[in-house]
């Protein structure tokens, strides 16, 4: 899991975008597995570089993130 108790403070914190991401997710039309690894990749990816998600507004953000996981890693699985 990204999130632990040792994390430091000022970390944004993971599970409170989950919802969020769930919701951008469904433009992909995934569903189970497929559809908890482009969240988890996301985030994945928001907490290896806390800097992409400084972009105003953070839903457009973090769309743009999402978008960018799912052409590199998942788009292949789909054909």
């Amino acid at each position: 899991m990204l999130k632990s108790s040792h994390e430091p403070q000022g970390q944004f914190d993971t599970t409170s975008l989950r919802p969020l991401l769930k919701r951008y997710s469904l433009r992909y039309f995934l569903a189970g597995h497929e559809r908890e690894a482009l969240i988890d990749r996301t985030l994945a990816a928001l907490a290896a570089d806390p800097d992409l998600a400084y972009e105003a507004p953070i839903e457009r953000a973090v769309a743009r993130i999402m978008h960018k996981v799912f052409t590199a890693n998942l788009s292949q699985h789909l054909e």
